[in-house]
């Protein structure tokens, strides 16, 4: 998560909007998505519109200067083994125990502004209203380290993870972190 900024991005928290996504700004999903993630992490806007459906509070869209930076999508969730990749959602566990983050995306000329932690501070916000005591997600690529300087650690005996894990790739790691933000340090 050190790629360099654009300039003027590198201060831009006070200039970004948060907002709810919309189904209309799918297309600008996938485009931030495209600019993030290699083509074996890509998924299909059927997938964000199902969560969109399911779960239309908690997905966030980040813009400057009327640009989209970044996204988060994120539902209720139950266990310790996260969804497949790349299938759109039928429906949510009856039953959920946590707040599992799906998917936080940023441009890459958007990497280290500070809109990721706008987005995470949200998600947390929107976990804390709902009474979850716990969080979850899946680290790709190398962000692992990323998630660990946020409080979150790998989760242990997640066997059915290790199943799909092919799904995330093979850098993949379902980590979780119970009630609180921690910020990074400087």
């Amino acid at each position: 998560m050190s790629v360099c900024c654009e300039p003027g991005l590198t201060a831009v928290q006070n200039e970004v909007a948060v907002r709810a996504i919309r189904p209309d700004d799918l297309p600008a999903v996938i485009q931030v998505q495209r600019r993030a993630y290699d083509d074996a992490l890509q998924e299909a806007v059927e997938v964000f519109r199902a969560k969109l459906r399911l779960a239309p509070d908690s997905a966030w869209l980040a813009e400057h200067d009327g640009r989209t930076i970044a996204y988060l999508f994120a539902h209720p969730w139950a266990g310790y083994t996260p969804p497949a990749l790349n299938l759109p959602l039928a429906a949510l566990p009856p039953e959920t125990d946590c707040a599992y983050l799906h998917d936080l995306a940023v441009r890459p000329e958007a990497r280290g502004s500070g809109v990721a932690l706008l987005l995470i501070d949200r998600f947390e916000r929107w976990a804390k209203e709902r009474g979850f005591e716990r969080s979850m997600l899946v680290a790709v690529g190398s962000a692992e380290r990323f998630w660990a300087r946020i409080g979150f650690e790998r989760t242990l005996g997640a066997t059915a993870f290790r199943e799909k894990r092919s799904d995330y790739g093979a850098g993949a790691v379902c980590m979780h972190r119970g009630a609180g933000f921690v910020r990074p340090q400087p």
